[in-house]
């Protein structure tokens, strides 16, 4: 898979008209590094399956585009003392978290991932970005949950793991007034009907992905903690 500049400024462009934002040039900038040192370590330590340079740009970068707006008009909406921090789990090659750091610079991310081949890479593009608000946690879950207990605004979560198991990890990292984001492609309702405990469905955010005929929906949920 090679990097294509044409491609990438087209679909920078969609995203910017689809999703309503707009870019800085330095943030243009630091999403093109980004999926440059995405597409040269996926070449050796196989972070995605996907392998053609426009799918990689429309299945994971507008995917994770596609929820800023969501994700920042609900954390707006918690009173809370700043920074605000979110833990994004099972974090894999980046997508949401470091496209949500670039674009919501005003909000810390914790990617918590076990694995080493990815938490090396995230700590390279933290670098490599000057990414000030992204944060690299090489833990599992219940690990640094046992020494952290509570300490998010939100959690957040791509193709991580079904929907109940992912509530029970973020019960451990998540203050009572808190979210859960989690970004599914498939219909949902059979995992909604089997959620356990005190959850409350807020909104299932459905998205639109300009020229990717999949289904994608953003579930915000919150803890019954807080009611």
């Amino acid at each position: 898979m090679q990097f294509n500049q044409l491609v990438f400024e087209q679909i920078i462009s969609e995203g910017e008209h689809c999703f309503s934002q707009k870019l800085s040039q330095a943030q243009i900038d630091q999403v093109r590094v980004f999926i440059q040192e995405f597409i040269k370590w996926n070449a050796v330590h196989n972070l995605s399956a996907v392998n053609n340079f426009e799918s990689l740009m429309r299945a994971h970068f507008l995917d994770s585009m596609s929820i800023v707006s969501s994700v920042d008009k609900y954390l707006k909406d918690l009173n809370v003392s700043l920074p605000i921090k979110v833990a994004d789990l099972g974090s894999g090659g980046g997508f949401p978290s470091i496209v949500l750091a670039i674009l919501l610079p005003h909000i810390n991310f914790y990617a918590i991932e076990s694995i080493k081949k990815k938490t090396a890479f995230l700590q390279t593009i933290k670098i490599r970005l000057k990414l000030e608000n992204y944060f690299v946690v090489d833990q599992r879950i219940e690990n640094f949950a046992k020494e952290n207990p509570n300490i998010f605004d939100a959690t957040i979560s791509r193709a991580f793991t079904e929907l109940n198991n992912y509530l029970e990890y973020s019960k451990s990292l998540i203050k009572d007034e808190s979210f859960v984001f989690a970004m599914k492609s498939q219909r949902v309702d059979e995992e909604l009907k089997r959620v356990v405990g005190e959850w409350k469905l807020v909104e299932n955010v459905e998205l639109t992905i300009p020229k990717l005929d999949a289904y994608r929906c953003l579930l915000v949920m919150s803890s019954m903690r807080k009611y």
